[in-house]
C-alpha cells in the first residue's frame, strides 16, 4: 500500500544510520519517505538527520536502563573508551589514518587527570580486551576501518600494532542537545532536561510514543497517570500509526503494553533463531511456577539465582554450546543482562522485579523426544 511506511521506519530504527555510500539503496528509498518519516518522528520527539552521508533517526531515551546497553560492553570503562574515541577522530580528516598506539597515548593524557577507577591499565588483560571491544564495535558501526593489522591481538599482546582509517561518521553519534549540557551533572540530568522543554500536551504524546515505539514494552506504573490516560484515550490512533509504521499490533496486557511485530524484524523476544530464547521461556516456566506459589512477582535476588541455577542444572545438556560451557555464575550473568535488555525483569537493590511479559511465555524442552532440541511453547491468552 502506498501509505505503508514500515519498511523505512524499520531501517531507521534498527540502524544507528543509513549511510549513502554503504546502503544506497535504502538511503535513497528512506530519502523518498521522508516528510512522511518525520511525522512520526515528531511524535517521538525525535529528530531525523539527512544529509549527503546518511539518514539517521535521533532515538531519545525515556528511563536509564539497560535496553539500549551496547553489545559486549559489560564495564563503565568500555563507554569511557568509546567517547575518548570520539573526541580523538573528531579533528582527524576524512580517510585520515592512524595507528593503534597514537591512540592508547591519547586515552592516557586525556584519562590522566581524570578521578575514579575508569582509567585503564596497559597492562590488564581486562582493560586491554576492553579497549579491543571498543574498537571493533567502532568499525561495526563504520566510524572507523580497520586497514592493515588485527587488533584482537592486542588483548593479548600490548605491543600489538593496527592501522585505522577514519570515516568522519563519528561526528553524528553523540546527539546535539538542545539545552547547556554544563549544568547536567548525571546521565538522567539529559533525559529530564529534555522533557522539561516540552509542554505538557506534547510531553504525554511523546512520552507514549516513545515507550512503544523505542521499548520492548511499557510497564504502566513506570508511566506518570496522565501520560498513562493518554495511552488509553489514543489507543486506537497509535495502534494505526503502529500498523502503518511497524506493520506491527498494539497489544494491552494486565498491567502493560506492547508492540507485537514480525519475528523477523529488528531485536525482539522470542527470537526462534537464538539459542538464548530456549532458556528464557524455560526461565518464564520457572518463574511462573515460583509466583503461583508465592503470589508475588517481587522476589529476593538470591532466591532469583537459585532459580537460575535450578533452570542451568535441570536443562544444560539441552543448550546450545555457547550457553553449556559456562560457568554458572557467568550463566545466571548473561541471562540476567538479556532478560533486563527485553524488559522482561528489573534488578531492584537486592530484589527482581518480574514485569508482566515474563507470564506471557511458558515453554519446556521435549526431553522424551529423539529430537532432545525441540521445546514447546504453551499457548497464552491476551489480557485486556
Amino acid at each position: 500500500m502506498h501509505d505503508e511506511y514500515f519498511e523505512e521506519f524499520n531501517l531507521l530504527l534498527n540502524n544507528w544510520w543509513i549511510t549513502k555510500k554503504d546502503n544506497r539503496d535504502d538511503y535513497y528509498k528512506i530519502k523518498s519517505k521522508l516528510t512522511n518519516l518525520r511525522e512520526i518522528a515528531s511524535k517521538l520527539g525525535c529528530d531525523i538527520i539527512c544529509n549527503n552521508k546518511l539518514i539517521k533517526l535521533e532515538k531519545n531515551p525515556l528511563w536509564l536502563d539497560e535496553v539500549y546497553n551496547i553489545p559486549n560492553f559489560d564495564k563503565k570503562i568500555d563507554y569511557v573508551l568509546l567517547m575518548v574515541l570520539i573526541m580523538f577522530l573528531e579533528d582527524k580528516a576524512l580517510d585520515e589514518q592512524f595507528i593503534l598506539s597514537n591512540f592508547t597515548e591519547y586515552v592516557n593524557n586525556v584519562l590522566a587527570n581524570i578521578d575514579g577507577d575508569n582509567k585503564p591499565d596497559w597492562t590488564s588483560f581486562k582493560d586491554r580486551k576492553s579497549l579491543v571491544d571498543v574498537l571493533k564495535y567502532a568499525a561495526s558501526i563504520g566510524i572507523i576501518r580497520l586497514r592493515d593489522g588485527n587488533d584482537a591481538n592486542f588483548a593479548e599482546n600490548i605491543e600489538t600494532e593496527a592501522l585505522y582509517e577514519n570515516t568522519t561518521l563519528s561526528h553524528y553519534l553523540v546527539r546535539n542537545f538542545k539545552f547547556d549540557i554544563f549544568d547536567t551533572t548525571c546521565a538522567q540530568d539529559f533525559i529530564d532536561k529534555e522533557l522539561n522543554l516540552l509542554d505538557n500536551k506534547d510531553l504525554k504524546k511523546i512520552m507514549t510514543y516513545r515507550s512503544l515505539f523505542l521499548y520492548p514494552d511499557v510497564y504502566f506504573k513506570d508511566l506518570p497517570i496522565e501520560v498513562l490516560q493518554y495511552l488509553k484515550n489514543m489507543r486506537n490512533n497509535i495502534a494505526n500509526d503502529i500498523s502503518k509504521y511497524l506493520e506491527g499490533e498494539l497489544i494491552f496486557v494486565k498491567d502493560m503494553a506492547l508492540v507485537s511485530i514480525l519475528e523477523n524484524r529488528g531485536m525482539i523476544f522470542p527470537n526462534m533463531n537464538q539459542s538464548i530464547t530456549d532458556i528464557v521461556i524455560l526461565m518464564c516456566h520457572y518463574l511462573k511456577e515460583y509466583v503461583e506459589n508465592n503470589n508475588d512477582p517481587l522476589l529476593p535476588k538470591k532466591e532469583f539465582l537459585t532459580i537460575l541455577g535450578n533452570v542451568y542444572l535441570d536443562n544444560k545438556d539441552y543448550f546450545a554450546k555457547k550457553y553449556r560451557d559456562l560457568t554458572k555464575d557467568k550463566f545466571s550473568e548473561v541471562i540476567i543482562e538479556y532478560m533486563k535488555s527485553f524488559k522482561m525483569i528489573k534488578v531492584c537493590d537486592d530484589n527482581i522485579l518480574l514485569y508482566p511479559v515474563v507470564f506471557m511465555y511458558d515453554g519446556c524442552y521435549l526431553k522424551d523426544e529423539e529430537e532432545s532440541e525441540n521445546y514447546e511453547i504453551l499457548s497464552f491468552e491476551w489480557e485486556e
